[in-house]
């Protein structure tokens, strides 16, 4: 028999990859939703994308839900860092968003994601909580 299983998830990202283009965002992290069940070893990345979908979509509770997800299985990439801190403003939570962007600026290694990252620090600091 055709062994299809360990290629769905891969698929599925694939898909969701896609349906983001479209600006599908809601249906992209359905799809990663899928492949984490499929691929519990993709968790971090798949929640990363997710996060990412959700950010898009302006659905901030669930993009910070799938972003902190993503970090407790892998809490290095500061993209993640960075996405969380942008879903932390949207729910107007500043305090977060501020720790978020610190998190990022500890892990950046590049000057201008670096200065990007100070200037978005710098909006949440100025922001008030639940505006």
């Amino acid at each position: 028999a055709l062994e299809i299983r360990p290629a769905l998830p891969a698929y599925l990202e694939d898909l969701a990859r896609v349906e983001e283009k479209r600006g599908n965002f809601i249906e992209a992290a359905q799809l990663l939703e899928q492949a984490i069940v499929l691929d519990p070893e993709g968790t971090a990345r798949y929640r990363r994308l997710q996060g990412s979908s959700l950010l898009a979509a302006q659905h901030w509770d669930e993009a910070a839900k799938a972003l902190r997800a993503s970090l407790d299985a892998d809490p290095k990439p500061w993209e993640v860092w960075r996405d969380l801190g942008a879903a932390e403003m949207g729910r107007r939570r500043r305090e977060e968003a501020m720790q978020a962007f610190n998190q990022a600026l500890d892990r950046v290694k590049d000057d201008k994601a670096t200065q990007m990252l100070r200037r978005e620090r710098e909006k949440a600091r100025r922001m008030s909580d639940r505006a």
